[in-house]
């Protein structure tokens, strides 16, 4: 089962097998920043994410439905697009799927620190 999670543009996802939560720039394994969250017209929903890894960032396009593995044992679903409306304004967020191992940490850049 794929743990379910919310992110708006210019939010973060860290994600590691090792992830500090006081040093999560350092300790990363993946980094996915949304950058466009897109609710087109005639079911066209997408995302662009950055994702960081070991080897570089790469950019992708990601339409509702699509998987990205960002390792052999981490998958990223992009499940769909919803706005949420804030300051009366419709702020498209992107809805995502990761299904990972147990052991694999995933902290929200937000997240409060304890």
């Amino acid at each position: 089962m794929a743990l379910k999670i919310t992110r708006a543009v210019d939010t973060r996802l860290y994600g590691g097998f090792d992830l500090d939560p006081t040093d999560l720039e350092g300790t990363f394994d993946h980094r996915v920043w949304v950058r466009k969250v897109i609710d087109g017209f005639d079911n066209e929903q997408r995302v662009v994410v950055n994702i960081e890894d070991s080897d570089g960032i790469t950019e992708k396009v990601i339409l509702v439905g699509e998987t990205h593995s960002l390792n052999d044992k981490v998958v990223l679903t992009l499940s769909g697009v919803q706005s949420h409306v804030a300051d009366q304004r419709e702020i498209p967020q992107a809805r995502f799927g990761i299904e990972a191992p147990r052991d694999y940490l995933i902290l929200r850049h937000d997240a409060r620190k304890k």
